[in-house]
């Protein structure tokens, strides 16, 4: 009678570890995700595109891109945008991507070798609620990755401009300063002019929004 008392109680337990487990709760590189944040996610690597990004950072990181997510349902989900040259012949299809966690960090035309995830600090159900709205609002529009890097209110984003401009619309307290680059060489000339004025891929660390959880 006691031996089936126990098995029991380890039954509940178990089954209530992994119900919490499946409802709330979603672990990557040591880092438990619940949905009652948003997150940001960088990623760091070698390839062309990837080398010409880094040479713009401001905080001496290697990120070449960045997104940004939250919790949904039983998966993390990260939005973010992408150069497409498939694409770009024929306007086709919008260039905003939503991948899990694991897409994310295995791209298929892509190795990462490094990467970067971040919490916003002192998140609300509004907030929650509000991130939902626009990303799922940039979902059903056609947008284009920004080749030119204009930072204009359009349908045309890079990566960290779409994350700020998602940021700005559930609070419009988070403000990200741009930064004003020269250009020389092959990057003056593929955008015609002398200057960028851009958001840094790592315009985000190091500000008071956002807490590192892991660093690889």
């Amino acid at each position: 009678m006691i031996r089936k008392r126990i098995k029991f109680s380890l039954i509940i337990v178990i089954l209530t570890f992994f119900a919490q487990c499946k409802k709330g709760q979603i672990s990557y590189k040591g880092v438990d995700f619940n949905d009652q944040n948003i997150y940001l996610f960088y990623r760091e690597t070698n390839s062309k595109a990837g080398m010409i990004s880094k040479s713009y950072n401001i905080h001496q990181s290697n990120y070449s891109h960045v997104g940004i997510g939250f919790l949904d349902g039983n998966q993390v989900v990260v939005y973010h945008i992408l150069h497409d040259k498939d694409n770009e012949q024929n306007f086709k299809y919008s260039e905003l991507i939503k991948d899990t966690l694991d897409e994310f960090y295995n791209p298929k035309n892509d190795e990462v070798v490094g990467g970067e995830i971040l919490s916003l600090n002192d998140v609300s159900q509004n907030e929650i609620d509000k991130i939902k709205k626009v990303t799922l609002e940039l979902e059903n529009k056609d947008l284009h990755f920004d080749e030119e890097f204009t930072s204009v209110h359009d349908d045309k984003f890079y990566c960290s401009e779409l994350v700020y401009y998602i940021l700005h619309r559930i609070n419009d307290r988070i403000t990200i300063e741009k930064t004003l680059k020269k250009l020389t060489g092959i990057d003056k000339i593929m955008l015609k002019r002398d200057s960028i004025f851009y958001y840094p891929a790592d315009a985000f660390i190091d500000t008071p929004w956002f807490t590192s959880l892991k660093k690889w």
